[in-house]
């Protein structure tokens, strides 16, 4: 259920990073809102219990770390005013989501999804 979370929270936060009112402020709090969103389930997502996990596999806590941690970062800098680095920092780390969700079969699956012709 964690994960289930992250999804709509990062598909609001990339809208909002694609728009060009971004780099004049206009959404920035709420960008700074679903950033500590997204940050702090993925500390959650970190220090499941594994019990609570799909799988046995350290990758998913050692990845949402990183998730997290670059979340905060990305805050920090919105906060300094550096919105270009931050806007950067935050759409490199989708490559959290995909490591993990190409690490094995573990990861959710995307009914009504299709492949490119």
């Amino acid at each position: 259920s964690k994960m289930q979370k992250l999804r709509p929270a990062l598909q609001d936060l990339l809208v909002d990073l694609s728009h060009d009112d971004f780099l004049k402020g206009k959404n920035e709090a709420r960008v700074r809102k679903r950033a500590l969103e997204i940050a702090e389930l993925a500390h959650a997502v970190e220090t499941m219990k594994p019990s609570e996990a799909r799988d046995a596999d350290p990758s998913l806590s050692i990845l949402a770390a990183e998730l997290s941690n670059d979340f905060r970062r990305a805050v920090r800098d919105l906060q300094a005013g550096r919105r270009v680095y931050a806007r950067d920092v935050l759409r490199a780390s989708t490559q959290y989501c995909i490591a993990c969700h190409s690490r094995g079969s573990a990861g959710p699956s995307f009914p009504g999804a299709q492949a490119p012709e």
